[in-house]
């Protein structure tokens, strides 16, 4: 039995995924076919499913905050360190902390390089 992923063909936007397929199908989807009933996350770029577990890489503030401990956060805002305050003053305006974000593994570094944090706690925060 054939299963159907439908996609719209200008998004790339998954549709539905059966073993029936509209006849005729909208002008806006196209269709890939398998043997097997598709598992797995939908890619919209590579129009594949993917099994491989996605990491998160972007946090709210609360949710990036709230992956250090109640010592460090004490321990960061007690800083008077003017690389620390700029960074904590950048964390406090950014829509979401995105971990792969240059400025954020910079900051995090930094905290560990100034002994606010353990590296081994820098390198659990940014991955």
């Amino acid at each position: 039995m054939a299963y159907y992923a439908v996609y719209n063909t200008e998004t790339s936007a998954l549709y539905s995924i059966g073993t029936v397929l509209a006849d005729p199908l909208p002008v806006w989807a196209s269709t890939l076919e398998y043997a097997e009933r598709p598992v797995g996350v939908w890619d919209a770029a590579s129009k594949t499913f993917s099994t491989s577990i996605h990491r998160k890489t972007k946090f709210t503030r609360l949710e990036f905050l709230r992956r250090m401990t109640a010592d460090e956060r004490i321990a960061i805002r007690a800083s008077t360190n003017g690389y620390v305050i700029d960074f904590l003053d950048l964390l406090a305006v950014a829509e979401y902390i995105s971990i792969s974000d240059p400025t954020t593994i910079g900051g995090v570094n930094a905290l560990a390089g100034l002994g606010l944090i353990e590296q081994v706690r820098a390198e659990e925060l940014l991955s």
